[in-house]
């Protein structure tokens, strides 16, 4: 599979001195989550997002929001971002309408992880996806980074990888060869191809969608994984 550009604006958090341009934080009344934009905890270089909560109660949270545009009926995508987290409770990323599609954190404390969740737009989509990273338990420190957003596409014909077949290590789960990338490299990767062509040195792994069902039959499907 190849992945198309990342429709996500501003996901490595470059722009923007005390906040990131193009994101929002909302609070409801009662939480004490905060959000601050971090220069000293970083991830391949890039700057982070820490996300706090003194408090953790139903319906009390902090959100972290951009709105995606680009989205296309029909069409497979990919939320990729990295996590770690210090005393992490109750917190996920997703959204969509009425936030139904979510991803659920790793609790607890832990590394830096890479978190994966595949969407399937439904045939009446509209051209927006609302991306949320919330908080919603007590937490001590939830760090996000190298945030991407990327419509999964048939893999190019006449590639080096054209003709990579895959074992089946588990069930379920499809392995795809190293990502075919179209737009500018970001600076963390290390392998260029071509001028707006550069390769993803991992894998991808992408887990069945899984419907979450919202509306009358139709609904954004979402799966996730987690990979250290």
């Amino acid at each position: 599979m190849a992945l198309g550009p990342n429709l996500i604006r501003n996901g490595y958090f470059y722009l923007g001195d005390h906040f990131p341009t193009g994101w929002a934080w909302t609070v409801q009344p009662g939480s004490h989550a905060t959000v601050t934009l971090s220069d000293s905890v970083t991830h391949f270089g890039h700057r982070t997002m820490r996300i706090r909560n003194a408090n953790g109660a139903p319906d009390v949270y902090g959100s972290l929001s951009m709105q995606v545009n680009g989205i296309h009926p029909g069409k497979d995508y990919l939320v990729r971002l990295w996590a770690k987290g210090d005393d992490v409770n109750d917190c996920w990323f997703g959204g969509g309408p009425n936030w139904v599609v979510r991803e659920s954190f790793p609790q607890g404390s832990y590394g830096w992880q890479l978190l994966e969740l595949r969407l399937s737009a439904p045939p009446d989509a509209g051209p927006t996806f609302d991306l949320r990273v919330n908080v919603e338990g007590p937490t001590e420190s939830l760090w996000v980074a190298d945030v991407t957003f990327q419509e999964l596409r048939p893999a190019p014909q006449g590639g080096p990888y054209s003709n990579y077949t895959a074992p089946q290590e588990q069930p379920g789960v499809t392995y795809y060869p190293p990502n075919v990338v179209v737009g500018p490299p970001p600076p963390a990767y290390y392998y260029p191809y071509s001028p707006y062509l550069w390769y993803d040195p991992g894998f991808t792994v992408v887990v069945p969608v899984h419907p979450h069902g919202w509306g009358f039959g139709w609904g954004w499907g979402g799966g996730g994984r987690h990979w250290r």
